[in-house]
């Protein structure tokens, strides 16, 4: 049952309901997803079993996981810049 429902999910990512034939359609470049704030892009992704589970204990519903991944990346590619910069103050310090 888990199974089939995460094949829905996928299918709903992929696909826009229209109101006419009830059939999917591929979605035009830039058209948003229904019921999907601007901004946002649906992204499947395969985690490791520890991961999936951290993910489960620190974003409390299925629909916080997206604003928890993409805040902890925010602040990865944060660090990473300030340690780039870092480098190149001490480069240029040294040299």
């Amino acid at each position: 049952m888990h199974d089939l429902l995460y094949g829905c999910l996928l299918l709903q990512l992929v696909f826009a309901k229209t109101k006419e034939d009830g059939m999917g359609k591929p979605l035009a470049p830039g058209e948003a997803y229904k019921n999907r704030p601007a901004g946002v892009k649906p992204l499947s992704l395969s985690l490791e079993v520890e991961a999936a589970a951290l993910l489960s204990q620190l974003a409390p519903t299925r629909k916080s996981y997206g604003r928890l991944v993409s805040e902890l990346l925010r602040q990865h590619a944060t660090k990473h810049n300030d340690v780039r910069k870092m480098q190149e103050v001490l480069g240029e310090s040294v040299g």
